[in-house]
């Protein structure tokens, strides 16, 4: 049997009984000769992921409402947002002609504060709808035709620790917060991930020895087990010098699962735990037949984007709070959406659909509406929407502008057995030409180690009288950012902001809408960055 079977079925891997059978006393074993404890984090930065998992496959066209579309009405005239009280109640609009659900009008803050990024249409090429299939093809990032053991964050976490869990960091590479465990944290030895309930009462598993194993594959197995019995107790160990100490928040959070849950997770954060990717989960959107889209009181899709929503304002609110919100980053995500069409009668619901709307949130994200509005005269043949987004495509723009990773090693991490590919990872704004990163500037994820090098540029002509052309060269794809200044040192306005490719690249600068004089251009990229006068006659 192979490892991760055997791990699966025996639950002995990471999440299974060394970090679920949490009632024993724990004791921290170092006498496991797999052990080499501890591996400090180096050469990575602090960027944390929260992933949260809708399950069942949430209702994008209830979520992002194109409430102007005709088309919407005539498909969905029990369920939608069709009356003309209903349209007026979707007050948070971030387009004219599309609202948001009524039950998420907590976000609207963060949409002001440019906090909130909403990407539509996000789906595959090939999409399966089955909730299992398509649950593990968002997790495994695989492409849909192939079947793939591994999940996309864990790839990325033992590109980090190569020999996890023989080798292992001082915090927990990954966090579940409650029951469920997800197929994103499978690795090729085991799961990269523990799962608590409670950080103030994780106590670890019961005291285990490698003595008297056996010399057959079994034995090996049953090793190996037992070095992550011993890992999950010196976590445990860590967890309870950091708490109760640190399960403080600055925010009240409402009484639901998915709050406490969050409201764990920013303990975690709070405390300093280094640990890179948090994850919690939000079932119940599997609404064919008791959507009770419009009414948050009742179970069913309103009152569960109203839980989300509430959850996300305490928890964003509770990170800037504790001063920690610069380097957290919160990605919604589901199995697929559902169909354009409702299934009929008041009470009814929708069938499994194809795409839907993505949200990240955080101090960090460039928060803006990015694709198009979902094209409901134009279904596939199965009348459900056609994607416009490759789901691997928010994956690859959190590894590569949030975790820092090199565009080649991202394609291959998110192309496991198959040719890689680069996905794009610039998005339009509002459907339209314009295309940038998800995230500001500052939370590019660099190695905070290496110095900024000067950056190979020219500006011509200077002097110029209108406009000018910024050449650069860089070494690897890069978010390019540019910013002027006039001769007192006061930040006047960005002049670009956008990924550009490696190699020579040709950038062009507006200086009509200044005065004549003289400034200063700074330009920032990757590991770089530069300053050089301009003169405007």
């Amino acid at each position: 049997m192979k490892r991760r079977d055997f791990l699966k079925y025996s639950g002995a891997a990471i999440t299974g009984v060394p970090f679920m059978m949490g009632n024993s006393r724990a004791t921290a074993l170092f006498d496991s000769p797999t052990h080499k404890l501890f591996q400090p984090l180096q050469n990575i930065n602090e960027n944390i992921l929260v992933m949260i998992y809708l399950e069942g496959g949430n209702d994008g066209l209830n979520t992002v409402v194109p409430f102007e579309d005709t088309l919407y009405d005539v498909n969905r005239p029990s369920i939608g947002f069709t009356s003309p009280a209903e349209k007026k109640s979707l007050t948070f609009r971030p387009r004219p002609e599309l609202g948001m659900n009524p039950s998420m009008n907590s976000l609207q803050p963060f949409w002001d504060e440019g906090k909130l990024a909403i990407i539509q249409n996000v789906g595959n090429s090939n999409p399966d709808l089955s909730h299992f299939r398509s649950s593990d093809i968002w997790n495994s990032a695989s492409d849909p035709t192939l079947n793939i053991s591994t999940g996309w964050t864990a790839r990325y976490l033992e590109g980090l620790y190569p020999d996890f869990p023989s080798i292992a960091p001082e915090d927990p590479l990954a966090i579940s917060i409650g029951y469920h465990q997800s197929a994103a944290f499978f690795g090729s030895k085991g799961l990269v991930n523990i799962r608590i309930d409670d950080p103030r009462t994780y106590l670890g598993t019961a005291e285990q020895h490698n003595k008297d194993v056996p010399n057959t594959e079994g034995g090996v197995e049953l090793a190996f087990m037992r070095s992550l019995i011993s890992l999950s107790n010196v976590y445990a160990s860590r967890f309870s010098n950091l708490f109760p100490k640190f399960a403080t928040s600055t925010v009240v959070y409402p009484n639901t699962q998915i709050a406490n849950d969050l409201q764990k997770i920013a303990w975690c954060i709070g405390s300093g735990l280094k640990t890179k990717v948090y994850y919690a989960h939000l079932k119940g959107f599997d609404t064919h037949g008791a959507q009770f889209s419009k009414d948050p009181n009742v179970d069913g899709h309103a009152k569960l984007l109203k839980d989300l929503s509430e959850a996300l304002f305490a928890f964003q609110r509770d990170l800037e709070g504790l001063k920690v919100d610069q380097k957290v980053m919160t990605m919604t995500y589901s199995e697929f959406g559902r169909r354009i069409s409702g299934t009929g009668g008041v009470g009814s619901g929708t069938d499994h659909g194809t795409a839907a709307p993505q949200f990240l949130l955080g101090s960090p994200i460039a928060g803006e509406m990015y694709g198009k509005n979902p094209d409901l005269a134009h279904p596939d043949a199965n009348g459900n929407l056609v994607y416009e987004f490759e789901f691997r495509q928010t994956y690859a723009s959190i590894l590569q502008h949030w975790f820092g990773m090199a565009p080649a090693a991202v394609a291959t991490l998110l192309n496991p057995s198959s040719t890689p590919t680069q996905f794009k990872t610039i998005f339009p704004i509002n459907g339209k030409a314009t295309e940038q990163s998800l995230f500001r500037k500052s939370a590019y994820g660099v190695n905070p180690s290496n110095i900024p090098k000067p950056l190979r540029t020219t500006i011509s002509p200077n002097p110029c009288r209108d406009d000018a052309s910024l050449s650069v060269s860089l070494e690897h794809e890069s978010v390019f950012h540019v910013t002027i200044y006039d001769v007192e040192g006061r930040f006047l306005g960005d002049l670009h902001n956008s990924i550009i490719g490696a190699g020579l690249q040709k950038i062009g600068i507006k200086m009509s809408q200044f005065l004549p004089g003289s400034y200063t251009i700074k330009m920032e990229a990757l590991g770089g960055v530069a300053t050089q006068k301009l003169i405007k006659l």
